[in-house]
């Protein structure tokens, strides 16, 4: 079954990607390095079925690592079943808050639906090969932009991250609907 996944990155690094034709899972300079207080696991791509939590990430790379006005947000089309449970991200934002009363059955090995449905993020254990994916990117202006107008589009986003109620879900829409998207195929 195949399933729209985003990854959010600065401008800077989203060319770099376009440019190398593939998002690495490793040899990469990673925003959760070693050096963070809680890093990334190397060898894997970081993905979002949730359009806020993409540009939340996209922001936080282009406002706080690489100073970009632009962030870019990569819409993958890919099968779910290549896809791995995020444990970073279950560890990160959901164990650390909820322990016990977590809905996650086995804590030691989450599910990719429980990963999706409770941090709405997943992880690809291999480089993604852009030419072999349906891929498309846009590119939005980042809060680190001086230009308020032209980041508001970010700011209310990003509101709406990790919500699912029905005002969130209208955001979240209207935000894709609002996007320009360019197919990768184009790029070449």
């Amino acid at each position: 079954m195949k399933i729209s996944m985003y990854h959010g990155t600065s401008k800077k690094r989203g060319d770099q990607i376009l440019n190398d034709g593939m998002l690495k899972a490793t040899s990469i300079k990673r925003v959760y390095d070693d050096d963070h207080p809680l890093p990334s696991t190397d060898g894997y791509i970081y993905l979002t079925n949730d359009i806020a939590l993409a540009v939340y990430y996209a922001n936080k790379t282009s406002y706080f690592s690489d100073e970009d006005e632009q962030l870019m947000i990569f819409k993958i089309e890919m099968e779910k079943e290549s896809l791995k449970a995020d444990i970073d991200e279950i560890n990160m934002t959901h164990l650390s808050f909820w322990k016990d009363k977590s809905p996650i059955i086995d804590k030691e090995k989450p599910t990719l639906d429980e990963s999706l449905a409770i941090v709405s993020a997943a992880r690809f254990p291999n480089d993604i090969i852009l030419k072999e994916f349906d891929v498309q990117h846009m590119i939005e202006t980042s809060t680190f932009s001086r230009n308020s107008s032209a980041s508001e589009r970010v700011f209310d986003i990003l509101t709406a991250r990790n919500s699912k109620d029905e005002y969130s879900m209208k955001e979240k829409e209207a935000f894709l609907m609002g996007c320009k998207w360019e197919n990768y195929i184009d790029v070449l």
